[in-house]
């Protein structure tokens, strides 16, 4: 049988001040990198994002949360202005509807 150490050290690597990523159109790595952008310090653009009702729930309840959100649907470009997490509780419940990973995202 393999004994593994008690304790394992993790270094972290330096992050660059600056990350373009590029990333097809889907309502899953849309929802994602709205979720990161989100939970980031200040404004992130994504582009080529899916303009599905997932997404358009994931934007409608990240402004609801605090963090505003504008989704150009004629450039398929998402900004966001991160906050780091949600600046507020809403008023009103937030409706996901079918959205599956706006749910996932946004629930404890």
């Amino acid at each position: 049988m393999n004994s593994f150490p008690n304790k394992y050290v993790l270094t972290p690597k330096p992050v660059p001040d600056r990350v373009e990523v590029s990333l097809p159109g889907s309502k899953s790595y849309t929802n994602r990198a709205l979720l990161l952008a989100a939970l980031a310090d200040g404004r992130s653009v994504l582009t080529n994002a899916l303009d599905s009702d997932d997404t358009n729930r994931m934007v409608e309840a990240l402004n609801d949360l605090g963090i505003p959100t504008r989704f150009d649907k004629v450039s398929h470009t998402i900004e966001v202005e991160g906050k780091g997490g949600p600046q507020r509780v809403p008023e009103q419940p937030i409706d996901c509807g079918n959205a599956g990973t706006a749910i996932r995202f946004l629930t404890p």
